[in-house]
């Protein structure tokens, strides 16, 4: 009656802080200018510039005062301008390590180049935390080239319930989702990239809560990386 699909984008993956946190959908605004680099960069390189680039948010519920400080992230942006690693390299706290490691990962850019070719780069950021505004700040280019990243794989994959509204109706479709996979391989946040339906959206996510994986590997080393998922829904 019913069935669910795992599709990991394995272009996307992102290497988060293992914490809860609110995500919103990206904003585009103007691009921001680089820095001057701490790194010798070679003859003919082209830094990456911003082209979407929302800020973080202080969680939901976090008391007053709000708490202030400065996240030090590192990300890696592919040859297409999509973040796909972003780690944690100076933490504040849990909640805010994580709002600042998720909206990074959001940000796009003009790739950078090397003699006009795009390639991937390693770039340092702030997430400022000042109430009541809390922004991202780019900062150096620090390496030039990718790691090699292997993605997680799911062992353990329970398929959602349909809601007996949603059956009546004849519904049928995907729920994709994008979730935090940590380094035990245990989902840590899920939240909704495409809707199909309310009651079958929500099933979607506390399902894919209680999925399992082996988690995703750098160099060797478990991280906990963000994924999209699509679970889909089947009356037959």
């Amino acid at each position: 009656m019913r069935h669910s699909k795992f599709i990991a984008g394995l272009g996307t993956l992102c290497l988060v802080a293992a914490a809860l946190a609110q995500d919103k959908p990206p904003v585009k605004d103007g691009a921001q200018p680089l820095p001057p680099s701490k790194l010798a960069l070679p003859a003919g390189f082209t830094p990456p510039v911003p082209i979407m680039f929302p800020n973080p948010d202080y969680p939901p519920g976090t008391p007053a005062p709000l708490p202030e400080g400065k996240v030090g992230l590192w990300a890696k942006i592919n040859e297409h301008g999509k973040v796909y690693l972003v780690s944690v390299v100076n933490h504040v706290n849990p909640q805010l390590d994580a709002s600042a490691s998720l909206a990074l990962s959001q940000w796009e850019f003009k790739p950078a180049t090397k003699d006009g070719k795009p390639i991937a780069v390693q770039v340092s950021f702030d997430g400022i935390f000042e109430s009541p505004n809390p922004r991202i700040v780019m900062n150096d280019v620090i390496r030039i080239g990718a790691p090699v990243v292997k993605p997680p794989r799911a062992t353990y994959t329970p398929d959602p319930p349909y809601t007996k509204t949603a059956m009546k109706a004849g519904i049928e479709g995907s729920v994709h989702l994008w979730l935090v996979v940590d380094e035990h391989g245990v989902p840590q946040q899920v939240w909704i990239d495409k809707s199909l339906d309310p009651g079958l959206d929500q099933n979607a996510i506390d399902t894919v809560k209680k999925w399992r994986f082996e988690a995703a590997r750098e160099d060797g080393t478990p991280v906990a990386v963000k994924i999209d998922v699509a679970v889909n829904f089947r009356l037959h």
